[in-house]
């Protein structure tokens, strides 16, 4: 992953972090905050995004950060209860939560959205996974 200055990333525990700058020098060059609550704390990693090098860490960067879907439910027939898209970019809906896979979300019973009803959004497929708001 090539961690740019200016952009949002996601870390292994999904929280959002906010990227200053990538040469500040040394081990740790990357610099940015890590939103902790309602308050930013400033953090370091390597070019990896690793907060630790060589050891996995709940800090760790691990993608691009990705705002979530905006479904349009009323479009959703209505035992439509969870909509995701696909690796492939196709959306479907699911009656009860599916489970993820390799390259897809696996339920009993699913249908597959027409592209005009799309949900709005741009971030990685294994993290589409939207639940239809409780009335």
């Amino acid at each position: 992953m090539n961690i740019v200055a200016g952009k949002f990333y996601k870390t292994r525990d999904a929280r959002m972090v906010r990227i200053y700058c990538t040469d500040g020098g040394g081990e740790y060059p990357v610099h940015g905050a890590l939103l902790g609550g309602a308050d930013w704390v400033v953090r370091t990693w390597t070019l990896k995004g690793e907060r630790q090098k060589h050891k996995a860490d709940h800090m760790d960067i691990i993608s691009a950060w990705a705002e979530k879907p905006v479904v349009n439910w009323g479009a959703m027939p209505a035992w439509v209860n969870y909509v995701a898209m696909d690796e492939c970019g196709e959306w479907l809906g699911y009656s009860t939560e599916p489970t993820l896979h390799e390259w897809h979300w696996a339920d009993v019973e699913s249908f597959s959205i027409h592209e005009d009803y799309y949900p709005e959004y741009t971030g990685p497929w294994k993290d589409s996974l939207m639940e239809r708001p409780q009335a």
